[in-house]
This record gives C-alpha cells, structure tokens and sequence, in this order.
C-alpha cells in the first residue's frame, strides 16, 4: 500500500520546517550557507528519532522538498544517510 502524501502537502510541510530552522529570513538568499539535512532508511529507526509514526515515502518526499527550496535560495544541501549501523556506530564512539 503506497502511504505517500501529496506533493503539495510535503511542500507545505517543507517549508514549515525549514521556518524552524536558525537562517535568515526567507526572503534572505542563502548563498555561501551548507545545510545538512538526514535521510532515514530505517523506519524502525525513523520513528525511534522522530518520535512519530514513521513513513519513509513521507520522509523522502519531505526530505527532496526541503532540498529544492533551500536550494532555490542558494545554499548547498549535503544529505546525510542514517541508517541502523550508523546510529549504532555513533552510540559507541
């Protein structure tokens, strides 16, 4: 069953969380600025860190938004894959 939401509600929701973030107003170009953002493969470990019912569709989709709108105002996106080994590799060190 495909649980993906509409592409103008991941926007919508994009756009909401990038307002959460510590950057200058929206109508500031972000050039020069790297922002990294997550990509969960795991939605056992997706909800285990968002504390929400995980959808990995949901996530991507989100995820790719959030990179088209900062990028639109200049800033390089690096997106960092979080998978299980990773999260236990960074309980251990």
């Amino acid at each position: 069953m495909n649980t993906a939401m509409k592409w103008t509600d991941a926007k919508t929701i994009a756009l909401s969380r990038i307002k959460q973030l510590p950057l200058p107003p929206e109508e500031q170009r972000l050039d020069g600025l790297t922002i990294q953002l997550y990509e969960y493969h795991d939605a056992k470990l997706l909800a285990f860190e968002q504390g929400i019912t995980a959808d990995l569709d949901s996530h991507r989709q989100v995820l790719l938004m959030m990179q088209r709108e900062l990028k639109k105002r200049g800033a390089k996106v690096n997106v960092i894959p979080v998978t299980i080994d990773h999260y236990l590799q960074w309980g251990h060190s």
